[in-house]
């Protein structure tokens, strides 16, 4: 008997810990999508950049030209390139130091076009974005860099404005600081805001072209787009895709996993059921003479179903008391690999218990509820 019951409990303290792992699971991938990411992905197409135009000293005018043809289009808001895309894994630039230090620091980096950050409504917190004058075919004519908030801070800078048109050397040159960009977060929220440099470069056919479009008609304003494309860039083929897509592919791999937590928890709670209903089934076949004589002296249904009830009551009380502490450890060391969390709240611990207790009671009742209705002369007769 105390085998039994110790099984049961076991089932439905694994229960209680899937449920409230898979309601943690969900919590988390809808905090870290619902945050403000410090600039607007809506609407906005990512084309890949051609890949067999050939790369001559007009490439650069070609784009310009290739952006102003598509920014003709009303539907299209603006356009602009990059040499990498938000979830990407960004380049790393190292020793960026200003005179006269010695040492320098890490940065991260991303080239663009002066139609980058209006793509995507970054906010300039001083300076100014990226103009068509800052771009050159001539690397050693390049000389303006824009930071955001965190690179400005690493250097050195007491804030924005403080960063604004002085000077940083890496690329065994001078560079002048044009603006300072609030924060945004170009990766996934599992990661912290990383110190960025953007520079005024291109890639040829390893940029990516960004485009913000109107929300209305994104069918005729795709076709538009494939058709400017295919004017400048014959021959080459056009891959698309939506950046808010992109940017949330990042969050699938915690999505697959509150998807295997969420079937491990049906398999859990449908074992546990079925081990309880037997257990209920066969401790009520064991008293039935005993409510038998209750119903003689006086026993409502009521009475019988506390009777049955109260034991089994106890065992799912138990069976959380074991599981959420458990799990709640799990989670809290599983919730450190995210630089930004959510909270876990009451409704990590009250919801499993709800769960568990309304299934083992409507388990209990059943069973419970079917021998108590039973005739008690019958229950006597028994030997």
């Amino acid at each position: 008997r105390l085998l039994r019951k110790a099984l049961v409990t076991f089932q439905f303290a694994l229960s209680s810990a899937l449920i409230a792992g898979t309601f943690l699971v969900y919590q988390q991938t809808s905090f870290m999508r619902s945050q403000n990411l410090g600039m607007n992905m809506e609407h906005v197409l990512t084309v890949e950049g051609p890949s067999i135009t050939q790369m001559d000293t007009t490439f650069v005018e070609h784009i310009y030209q290739f952006i102003n043809k598509l920014e003709q289009n009303p539907r299209v808001l603006k356009a602009g390139t990059s040499t990498r895309v938000f979830g990407e894994r960004l380049s790393r630039i190292f020793n960026v130091r200003r005179e006269p230090e010695d040492e320098g620091q890490m940065l991260n980096r991303i080239d663009a076009n002066f139609g980058f950050l209006d793509v995507y409504n970054v906010e300039m917190l001083s300076g100014r974005s990226f103009r068509p004058s800052d771009h050159n075919r001539d690397f050693n004519l390049i000389e303006n860099a824009i930071l955001n908030e965190k690179a400005a801070q690493l250097m050195g800078f007491a804030n924005a404005e403080a960063a604004l048109n002085q000077k940083l050397i890496f690329f065994g040159k001078e560079w002048r600081i044009v603006g300072v960009t609030s924060d945004f977060h170009h990766r996934s929220l599992q990661q912290s805001i990383e110190p960025l440099l953007i520079l005024p470069l291109y890639d040829g056919g390893g940029d990516t072209y960004h485009i913000k479009m109107e929300g209305s008609d994104i069918k005729e304003t795709i076709a538009y787009v494939e058709g400017v494309f295919d004017e400048f860039f014959p021959g080459d083929l056009f891959q698309y895709n939506f950046m808010d897509t992109r940017f949330n592919n990042q969050y699938r791999a915690d999505e697959q996993f509150g998807s295997i937590f969420n079937l491990f928890s049906l398999l859990a709670i449908g074992i546990a059921c079925l081990g309880l209903f037997g257990l209920a089934g066969y401790t009520a076949i064991q008293r039935t003479k005993e409510i038998g004589i209750r119903k003689v002296l006086g026993a409502s249904i009521g009475d019988i179903l506390t009777l049955l009830s109260r034991d089994f009551a106890g065992l799912m009380i138990v069976a959380n008391l074991i599981g959420l502490p458990l799990i709640y450890l799990g989670a809290r060391e599983w919730l450190s690999g995210y630089a930004y969390q959510t909270q876990i709240g009451w409704s990590f611990f009250v919801l499993p218990v709800i769960v568990v207790l309304g299934v083992a009671l409507l388990i209990i009742l059943s069973q419970a509820l079917k021998t108590a209705k039973s005739n008690p002369v019958n229950a006597l007769r028994q030997d």
